[in-house]
């Protein structure tokens, strides 16, 4: 049998819908905090004016955050070409999806393989004595695609 790969990802669209939503919050919020005048109460905490101007500012700092992160990300994507290589024996690919560095593991040498579905994202996982390896369906062009890889390691791990 021959090397099946897939490519591994951030999905562009998803990433870029994230940057616009949270970048508008952020500029709503550094508005706020640049033009407040008053205090604020927040269910039992009163913040003073400078306080809550503070607040603004915090907030606008994690929203800023979510923004600049994941723009990191889509320009790594875009310089680096990363996949996960399914071969007759082991599968590769990279250890986490921010990182590049490559892990291959023997199918006889996995311990535990599963599943885990959490707020609507699967990851499959596969454990040896000394690695883990978390693929995440996100990562992957389409689900279908993620079922397609689920399956063929699945079949791969079943056979050694």
């Amino acid at each position: 049998m021959k090397e099946i790969r897939f490519k591994y990802e951030m999905n562009t669209k998803k990433t870029i819908s994230s940057l616009v939503f949270f970048g508008i919050i952020g500029a709503l919020l550094l508005g706020a905090g640049f033009t407040n005048k008053k205090a604020i109460s927040i269910w039992k905490f009163n913040f003073s004016q400078e306080a809550s101007t503070t607040f603004y500012f915090v907030l606008a700092g994690i929203s800023l955050l979510f923004v600049f992160l994941p723009l990191i990300g889509i320009l790594k994507n875009k310089n680096t070409k990363r996949e996960i290589i399914v071969g007759e024996k082991s599968i590769s690919a990279p250890k986490s999806q921010f990182s590049n560095k490559i892990i291959t593991i023997d199918f006889d040498q996995i311990t535990k393989f599963y599943l885990e579905d959490v707020a609507e994202t699967k990851s499959m996982i596969l454990k040896t004595s000394n690695q883990k390896l978390v693929i995440y369906d996100i990562m992957i062009s389409n689900k279908e695609k993620f079922q397609e890889l689920f399956e063929l390691v699945k079949e791969r791990y079943k056979n050694n």
